[in-house]
């Protein structure tokens, strides 16, 4: 099929691009001008600035929406003027046949638990809102609400919490059991693939549905802390008891508030189970295994350490 992918310079879009030219379709990337991103060799580009209007999406079978902002706008600027919004409006009304957008479980927690929720959620449910009013009747469409990616060259919560404990940090988590889900990037890209390649009749009775997909099971953060220590050998992490208030406290007065709601906070999922019983689809890996790329990682920077010292930026 001929696919059009917004934001397929950044990280998620580019790993779609790679998986689907793999799989044999015709791949289109909208990019503005001038910009810098590297698409993957045998992509397509159509130049055009989302942001300033509808693109020609016609042409093409299906468009699958991974641009926007991770970095929310100011609360003072309404939702509806933010790039994210803003971006979802144009893409609805480009004369898609089939439309993947790509959202977050944080549009989840803004849904469901708003006052947990923080800005981006406020922005990726705004965004998902505006496509169901804007988009023709007719013209299926799937929110993907993915919960924190993780994989090779990904810098999230599980990237940094792994660098914590590499270096011994104790942490206040040996009571963070609230159950969260991840999705490593192999897992993702199987899912969207999953979509892509499902006959007509499945789409149809997914419009406008929401799936939650995630590695298959929902971990809590001191556990994920065992299985990190585990892949870097350690015989158990550096985990100690505090109250939760006075870590969120500490946290606030830091200016970590958001680091730790992504440790102790749990997620609210209605529709983890669509990706399963609808789409037919299941992880192609799970947790301890999918964290194994950081010991690779691990040793390559130890490998590097012993032969040229330790790593400098200029």
């Amino acid at each position: 099929m001929e696919i059009l992918i917004t934001g397929a310079t950044g990280f998620v879009g580019g790993r779609l691009c790679r998986q689907l030219l793999r799989d044999g379709h015709r791949i289109t990337a909208l990019v503005r001008k001038g910009s810098t991103g590297k698409l993957h060799v045998g992509a397509k580009r159509l130049i055009h600035d989302l942001s300033m209007g509808p693109c020609d999406a016609a042409p093409f079978d299906i468009v699958i929406h991974c641009a926007g902002e991770t970095t929310p706008s100011a609360p003072t600027i309404p939702l509806e003027a933010s790039l994210n919004v803003r971006l979802a409006k144009n893409i609805a009304v480009s004369g898609c046949k089939r439309l993947i957008v790509i959202s977050s479980v944080a549009a989840s927690i803004a849904e469901h638990t708003p006052q947990l929720a923080r800005r981006y959620g406020f922005e990726k449910l705004g965004a998902e809102l505006a496509i169901r009013s804007a988009l023709p009747k007719g013209i299926p469409c799937v929110f993907v609400r993915a919960p924190a990616i993780y994989g090779p060259g990904v810098t999230g919560p599980i990237d940094r919490l792994s660098r914590l404990m590499a270096k011994g940090v104790p942490l206040p988590l040996a009571n963070a059991r609230a159950p969260r889900p991840y999705i490593s990037t192999r897992n993702f890209e199987t899912f969207v693939s999953t979509i892509v390649n499902a006959p007509i009749g499945l789409w149809t009775t997914a419009h406008m549905t929401t799936p939650e997909p995630h590695d298959g099971r929902l971990v809590g953060t001191a556990d994920l802390c065992r299985m990190l220590a585990r892949v870097q050998g350690r015989r158990s992490p550096r985990l100690f008891y505090m109250p939760q208030p006075i870590v969120r406290v500490i946290a606030d007065a830091l200016g970590k508030r958001d680091l730790a709601a992504s440790a102790l906070n749990p997620v609210p999922l209605k529709n983890d189970g669509h990706a399963v019983s609808h789409w037919g689809w299941s992880p192609a890996e799970t947790m301890p295994r999918t964290l194994s790329y950081l010991r690779e990682g691990q040793n390559h920077r130890r490998l590097h350490r012993a032969r040229f010292g330790p790593f400098r930026c200029n």
